[in-house]
C-alpha cells in the first residue's frame, strides 16, 4: 500500500508556510530581531467609592392617611356584611 505523500513541513523540497522568524532562524532571514522593548501602561487609578444611596424619604402624611381611610372602609365593611350576613341568617 503506497504511502500518500503530504506537502506539510519543511522537507528537502520545501513545503509548509511556517514564517515564524524565530524558527527560521538565521538560514533565510538573518538573526532573530529581539521585539522592542514595550512600556508597561500606567496601572489604572482606583475608581472612587460610589456615593452611598440617599435615605428614602419619609411618606407624605396624605400618603399615609389614604392608607388608613382605605383600610378602615375595608374593615368596615366586611364587618357591616358579616352583620347584615348573620341578621339575615337569625330571620330566616
Amino acid at each position: 500500500m503506497a504511502r500518500r505523500r503530504s506537502n506539510r513541513g519543511g522537507g528537502q523540497r520545501g513545503g509548509g508556510c511556517d514564517t515564524d522568524p524565530a524558527r527560521l532562524g538565521s538560514a533565510r532571514l538573518g538573526p532573530a530581531q529581539p521585539s522592542p522593548a514595550q512600556p508597561s501602561p500606567a496601572p489604572a487609578p482606583a475608581p472612587a467609592p460610589a456615593p452611598a444611596p440617599a435615605p428614602a424619604p419619609a411618606p407624605a402624611p396624605v400618603a399615609v392617611a389614604v392608607a388608613v381611610a382605605v383600610a378602615s372602609a375595608t374593615t368596615t365593611t366586611t364587618i357591616s356584611s358579616a352583620a347584615a350576613l348573620a341578621t339575615a341568617t337569625s330571620q330566616e
